[in-house]
């Protein structure tokens, strides 16, 4: 007669430990789901509230880290072709400030850090003799289609070899405001500074630079879909009315909806952010 082994066995009874009749273990209760849902929302409780605040980090010092780069990128190209950067983003269409700029909460471009300007005989020649002669003009009004790339593709001439328009007293440019200037660039405030943009047909792409930078943010409203968010290289071209010689680039700044800002300034909003 064969000895058939019982439940009461102590092996068999380890072995069948936490088993069901049909060999499977059985899952979590209910009472166990419950508790590691409470657990996975009080981890997003702690966690939720900072995110907001990793990600304005990472903005600031991305944006300062930029700005520095691309002032030495700047200077490297002028040692190397004895003259500043051609073929530049003049934020207008040669006759206003174009539209797609940021714009703060009252719906200021650029919180009107930003005028279009003509620049005088004399500062059109210290351009010259720094090397900047041409543009590529922008469209005038964002006409929100697919195609329109506001940030990567903002210009009039759409051709397999788009021309630069050459720089006139009569083509008005972006100027920054002298009070801005001396604010974020420690340059005096009775100077004239115009505003450049580096966009991607800038002569320095490709040679001292690979691509031109955006700048990316947490604000819907300065996706690069939706608004130019790129950098803007100042150029200081006249003193107390007087212009100079040469036009001298005096810093990069950071084009954003609470208008033009320095390293200074992105470092500063890195640290005073809520921890």
């Amino acid at each position: 007669m064969i000895d058939r082994p019982r439940f009461g066995n102590t092996a068999i009874r380890g072995e069948c430990q936490g088993m069901t009749l049909d060999g499977k273990r059985p899952g979590l209760t209910l009472m166990e789901l419950l508790v590691v849902l409470l657990i996975l929302v009080a981890l997003a409780s702690l966690l939720i509230p900072i995110i907001p605040n990793f990600l304005g980090r990472a903005h600031n010092s991305t944006g300062a880290d930029n700005m520095q780069e691309i002032s030495k990128f700047v200077q490297t190209y002028q040692t190397q072709y004895f003259g500043y950067p051609d073929q530049w983003d003049p934020m207008t269409d040669g006759t206003k400030l174009v539209d797609y700029l940021p714009k703060d909460a009252d719906g200021n471009l650029v919180s009107g850090d930003l005028t279009a300007d003509s620049l005088t005989a004399g500062e059109l020649a210290a351009l010259q003799n720094a090397g900047i002669t041409s543009v590529h003009l922008m469209v005038p009004t964002n006409p929100g289609t697919d195609s329109f790339s506001p940030s990567f593709n903002p210009y009039q001439d759409q051709s397999a070899t788009p021309v630069p328009t050459p720089i006139s007293t009569s083509t008005k440019l972006a100027f920054l405001s002298p009070a801005k200037a001396a604010n974020q660039l420690n340059v005096s405030p009775q100077g004239r500074y115009v505003a450049f943009g580096l966009g991607q047909r800038c002569t320095m792409v490709g040679r001292t630079i690979g691509e031109a930078p955006v700048t990316f943010s947490d604000e819907p409203a300065a996706n690069p879909s939706k608004t130019y968010v790129r950098f803007a290289v100042i150029f200081k071209v006249s003193e107390n009315g007087a212009a100079l010689n040469k036009a001298n680039m005096v810093g990069t700044l950071h084009i954003a909806t609470e208008g033009l800002h320095g390293v200074n300034a992105h470092l500063k909003e890195y640290y005073d952010i809520d921890k």
